[in-house]
């Protein structure tokens, strides 16, 4: 007779998952950081160009650039995202697990799909 069945996917002794503490991690807190400071630049310039358009009186006009010139962008990032989002899972399907079994991978290459939609445009 065979031995007992091990689940090598569990975290904790006795087959039970692991318990993840609510809230939000300091690790997440030091990437939000990151992300800000890389984004610093970009800001800056966008809340100049806002308030010298407020001060000549074209608000309406800056909202209009704005609007034109980072909604392709968005859009087309989005729908790359999520097709490469798609053929990841259903590949990952094939191989024969998930993302949900996986959450660095997961967290990981959620980001690399992103930044790979977002070059493409």
């Amino acid at each position: 007779m065979p031995g007992p069945i091990i689940d090598i996917e569990a975290d904790e002794p006795g087959g039970r998952p692991a318990r993840r503490s609510g809230g939000i991690g300091c690790g997440s807190i030091i990437a939000g950081l990151f992300v800000v400071l890389l984004l610093a630049k970009t800001i800056a310039s966008t809340v100049i160009d806002y308030q010298w358009w407020h001060e000549v009186g074209q608000l309406e006009t800056w909202w209009q650039q704005l609007y034109v010139h980072t909604a392709p962008i968005f859009y087309v990032t989005l729908f790359g995202y999520g097709v490469l989002w798609l053929v990841n899972a259903r590949a990952l399907k094939a191989a024969g697990t998930s993302l949900g079994r996986n959450r660095w991978y997961a967290r990981i290459s959620s980001l690399a799909l992103v930044q790979i939609g977002r070059a493409h445009v």
